[in-house]
């Protein structure tokens, strides 16, 4: 596992592993990359491919991520995005060496 820093945030994860697995899902039928770079580059950072969410975890999320890692925070963290008429907030959730990412305000 490596350190991925984001401002304050760390997060311990492989992110090479990651990247592997993401290049084996099938794409969104929307590309997801050009909404809001800072979020595709913070996910990017983690291994994420932006463009290949999983199915959601419930009903209220738009896109959810799952990675091998972990961060030292019990609670989990919300990170917020944002840009001109655009506002998305990350939600990231840890727990037996997994972080799970849900975010919510995707309008495309």
């Amino acid at each position: 596992m490596q350190a991925v820093l984001y401002q304050d945030y760390t997060f311990f994860t492989d992110v090479e592993a990651n990247r592997r697995v993401y290049a084996l899902r099938p794409a969104a039928p929307v590309p997801l990359a050009a909404y809001l770079p800072e979020l595709t580059a913070f996910l990017d950072a983690l291994g994420i491919d932006i463009n290949k969410p999983a199915p959601p975890f419930d009903d209220l999320s738009d896109l959810c991520y799952d990675i091998q890692g972990t961060f030292f925070s019990a609670a989990g963290y919300e990170l917020d995005f944002s840009a001109p008429g655009k506002y998305v907030s990350c939600v990231l959730r840890g727990g037996h060496g997994r972080i799970t990412v849900e975010v919510f305000g995707i309008r495309l």
